[in-house]
């Protein structure tokens, strides 16, 4: 396998090479002799200009490349930095739209008695009665495509093994969220009684288009 050569180096023997050639060409020669012909003080001078110039031209040449290769080093650790941040804002956005689907249902419940519906749906499912169960107060609350709907369910007379799966059911299935419950327990037939305060979050019919 071929070893590369450092590149300060490529540099460096392309410059010599060159100074090489130009040694060797004809209108050097007739130049030198013209030179040579000068008095001591003009090509004194005329050497030091030369030796300034054969000095400059490679520091000149390191100078550039030092710049550029600075430049692209800086240009791509940009791209690396926007594409970090492209990255974490798409990741981002993701658990954001999983998030929202964990919460937000696909249909909200704009009105009281859609409201109702899907709590008397839950306490059905969860083998309780619907008489058991009473809407004290709704709230709908519409912003950007998505409803809010908040309310107050009183509940009576329901086994501990019934409120539990009725509240199970409206959070994992029906995606309520609770933000409020009282219970209070009657001994004498091991029932409960109480009110739990329940928010969802639903997209409205013109958002779901």
């Amino acid at each position: 396998m071929t070893e590369k050569k450092p590149i300060f180096r490529v540099v460096d023997e392309f410059v010599f090479k060159q100074i090489d050639n130009l040694k060797n060409s004809q209108p050097y020669s007739d130049a030198m002799r013209q030179l040579n012909s000068l008095p001591d003080f003009q090509l004194k001078l005329v050497n030091q200009i030369s030796t300034l110039v054969l000095v400059s031209v490679p520091l000149i040449i390191f100078i550039v490349l030092v710049i550029i290769n600075i430049n692209f080093n800086s240009s791509l650790q940009m791209k690396r930095d926007l594409l970090a941040e492209i990255n974490n804002h798409s990741a981002a956005q993701k658990q954001l739209q999983s998030l929202g689907r964990n919460i937000i249902s696909g249909a909200a419940l704009a009105t009281k008695g859609a409201f109702s519906r899907q709590v008397v749906n839950s306490i059905s499912t969860s083998g309780g009665n619907k008489a058991d169960i009473r809407i004290l107060d709704f709230e709908s609350k519409p912003k950007d495509g998505i409803v809010k709907a908040s309310g107050v369910v009183r509940f009576s007379k329901l086994s501990t093994k019934v409120l539990s799966s009725f509240l199970a059911d409206l959070v994992d299935r029906n995606k309520f969220r609770v933000s409020n419950l009282l219970i209070k327990k009657n001994i004498k037939d091991n029932t409960v009684n109480g009110q739990v305060e329940l928010q969802h979050y639903g997209r409205a019919p013109e958002a779901q288009k």
